[in-house]
């Protein structure tokens, strides 16, 4: 039988009602094994609770229970992710910002957890890493060096201000004429 067949199928076939008990038991499990893969915000376990077929009600019950316990923190989420996503990629805060609204975590969670980068600690960042790109970058012309270098950094996030100085401060350091 062809898988798109057997997917209709399946599709077809009702699902067996499972008690309150087991139906807890089961969203209890989904939460504990997405949290055993690393942190996640209360928004992505509603989400995957939902594509489990919990009922809203159930999950947010349960959600609302392992905030309670400290299984679920947002804020601590939000502080990993930019943590991680500014030293080994050298995303800009524009840029972690956007990533944590699209997890779902509160704009009074991302404040705080971007307050420990201000706008000195953003330059230097992105100075790094343009560094570290322009290295690569040796065998070609200045004109295509600032190109490229403009281009990293803007898909990272960082503001035209920032990039222009970076991109001008690493190339003349090269001694490439800007």
């Amino acid at each position: 039988m062809k898988p798109s067949k057997l997917k209709s199928l399946r599709l077809q076939t009702p699902k067996p009602e499972l008690s309150t008990e087991k139906l807890e038991q089961r969203a209890r499990n989904i939460l504990l094994f997405q949290l055993s893969s690393g942190a996640k915000s209360a928004k992505q376990l509603r989400d995957r609770l939902e594509k489990k077929e919990i009922p809203t009600d159930l999950a947010e019950k349960l959600i609302t229970r392992f905030t309670e316990v400290g299984l679920i923190d947002d804020l601590a989420v939000a502080q990993t992710i930019a943590q991680s996503r500014k030293s080994t990629r050298g995303w800009s805060n524009m840029a972690i910002k956007r990533d944590l609204q699209r997890r779902g975590i509160s704009l009074e969670n991302i404040e705080i957890a971007l307050q420990e980068f201000d706008s000195e600690s953003e330059y230097q960042t992105a100075l790094r890493i343009a560094q570290a790109k322009q290295r690569t970058l040796r065998n070609v012309d200045a004109l295509t060096a600032q190109r490229r270098l403009q281009g990293f950094l803007g898909r990272r996030g960082y503001s035209s201000a920032i990039v222009y100085s970076v991109v001008r401060e690493v190339l003349t350091a090269d001694s490439h004429n800007f």
